[in-house]
């Protein structure tokens, strides 16, 4: 575990329960540099800090729900859509409303972390939201995507819109980190799984492309909407 870290994707909870059952046995330097580790997580952890990164042209940022200060600040900011990965009972209308009076575009895309279907449907819906966002990010619009907290829900969809534009696992998740560190430390295995799963799937049967890019770009457009 000492070895590990200077590894920025390690989780408090490891370094926590490393340190409850192997503590006792570390020298009084080594005790100290955990702890020292545990209080820089922590600020991580509680950073509200919101970081966008450029792609293709256009800004990404992730974050827990917005309450009103910062919607308007959001607003404010130059953001043009929230993307709102609450479900209904979570009052994801609330967000919907805000939008609306201030005349920014909103996304609504329900997810439960614990009830990721794979049903046809839900790929489909899936696809074509990334094939929209993919778009308006090169139109060079701003876009934020939140859940509840900002971790597990927005990590996997922001996972897999990311895998969708074109960058590969790795290269998603560091670009999630330079978003919100917590996001990407806190990555569940099975969650951002489902994500990617679709996502390759998806492309590896695009014609010519062979799980590649179309004509040296991501082939976003190639979803079809949703039936009725």
């Amino acid at each position: 575990m000492l070895k590990q870290l200077d590894d920025k994707f390690l989780k408090m909870s490891d370094l926590k329960s490393f340190y409850k059952n192997y503590g006792d046995g570390l020298l009084a330097t080594e005790k100290e540099t955990i702890k020292n580790k545990i209080t820089s997580l922590r600020k991580i952890y509680r950073s509200k800090k919101i970081n966008a990164v450029n792609i293709y042209g256009g800004t990404l940022s992730i974050g827990p729900r917005p309450g009103i200060g910062k919607l308007q600040e959001l607003y404010k900011d130059g953001t043009d859509i929230i993307v709102t990965l609450l479900k209904k009972k979570e009052n994801a209308d609330d967000i919907n409303n805000f939008t609306a009076d201030v005349d920014m575009d909103w996304a609504w895309f329900p997810l439960s972390a614990s009830e990721l279907s794979k049903d046809g449907d839900t790929i489909n819906s899936l696809l074509v939201i990334y094939a929209r966002l993919l778009g308006e990010l090169k139109m060079g619009k701003s876009i934020h995507i939140h859940c509840a907290a900002g971790v597990h829900r927005t990590g996997l969809f922001t996972n897999g819109l990311l895998m969708f534009s074109g960058f590969d696992g790795s290269e998603a998740r560091q670009l999630i980190y330079k978003m919100r560190p917590v996001t990407a430390i806190e990555k569940v295995e099975k969650h951002w799984a489902w994500s990617t799963s679709i996502v390759q799937e998806y492309l590896s049967n695009l014609p010519n492309e062979k799980g590649s890019k179309l004509a040296g770009r991501p082939a976003s457009d190639q979803a079809t909407p949703p039936t009725d």
